[in-house]
């Protein structure tokens, strides 16, 4: 038997800080497997984005606002 890889779905959430025009979001998942965007589109501030996804172990998340890194957080 192979040991399996723990596999489980975590929720994402991020609420677009600031005021004013658009911003363009990108929302980055990476687990020891692979790295992958989940999200990456323009909203207006204010907004809040949440997806699930399924990850295994040692997955981040990070997020970046106008192409700048906003959030970078274990899962």
């Amino acid at each position: 038997l192979h040991d399996a890889l723990p596999i489980c779905s975590r929720t994402i959430g991020y609420t677009v800080p600031g005021s004013g025009s658009a911003k363009n979001v990108k929302i980055i998942v990476s687990d020891e497997n692979s790295t992958r965007t989940i999200f990456s589109d323009s909203v207006a501030p204010g907004t809040r984005i949440t997806r699930t996804v399924t990850v295994g172990s040692g997955a981040s998340v990070q997020i970046y606002v106008n192409g700048e890194l906003a959030e970078d957080k274990a899962l």
